[in-house]
């Protein structure tokens, strides 16, 4: 492994399909590999939480036991974890975006209806909490400190900016075609995911393969 820097790295933005991401690049992985597409098998190494400024704690390879006897072993061919864009910790970062509507109104039913979130404090109504935050982003507006970067209200997300705030506040295109190796949109995250799996693995997912109807994309 790179000891200056992490390889490929995964900003998972929460609610944003991170995870849908992962699993589908790992079925990729499995796929390309019975139809020797590839050689090695590869993984998708979920940090959780942690930092990227904590990368050289990450892993670098994954081991199951599928069976009695039986060890599936793979290399971490990219790192993913909820952190922020930070310029000097990867060579190649990734990521995956949403539409901001919808990913305010996920983060509102995550907030609601998720076992690790609504026992923690009660939630008000969408209505209530969309008044809660643009009513502080407002009180923020003329002061030095910005909404989004308060501390999480009800215990759970501050949807101010969400993904702006993660990505490091990219102004144009231009800015993320500098800070990213490839941008998906969870809309057309098939397509998404079929770029990421040719950026790191140099080869196409047969699911990916236009030309043969069977297989082709929707």
């Amino acid at each position: 492994m790179n000891t200056t820097s992490l390889g490929n790295f995964f900003i998972h933005l929460p609610k944003t399909g991170g995870v849908g991401t992962k699993n589908m690049m790992g079925r990729d992985a499995k796929q390309m590999l019975r139809e020797k597409t590839i050689t090695e098998p590869y993984v998708v190494c979920d940090e959780g939480m942690t930092s990227i400024e904590n990368w050289k704690t990450f892993g670098t390879s994954f081991k199951r036991v599928i069976r009695e006897n039986k060890i599936f072993k793979a290399n971490c061919v990219m790192s993913m974890s909820e952190s922020y864009y930070h310029p000097v910790f990867a060579d190649n970062i990734f990521t995956v975006v949403r539409n901001p509507h919808e990913h305010v109104l996920s983060m509102y039913f995550h907030c609601t209806e998720s076992k690790s979130h609504k026992l923690k404090t009660k939630m008000p109504s969408l209505d209530g909490w969309l008044e809660h935050w643009a009513s502080l982003k407002e009180h923020h507006s003329t002061s030095k400190t910005r909404a989004e970067w308060t501390f999480k209200q009800f215990n759970c997300f501050n949807p101010i900016n969400m993904q702006s705030r993660l990505l490091g506040y990219p102004r144009t295109k231009d800015d993320l075609k500098d800070r990213f190796r490839f941008v998906g949109v969870l809309s057309e995250l098939d397509t998404s995911t079929c770029i990421m799996a040719q950026h790191l693995s140099g080869a196409t997912p047969s699911r990916c393969n236009c030309d043969d109807r069977r297989r082709r994309l929707v």
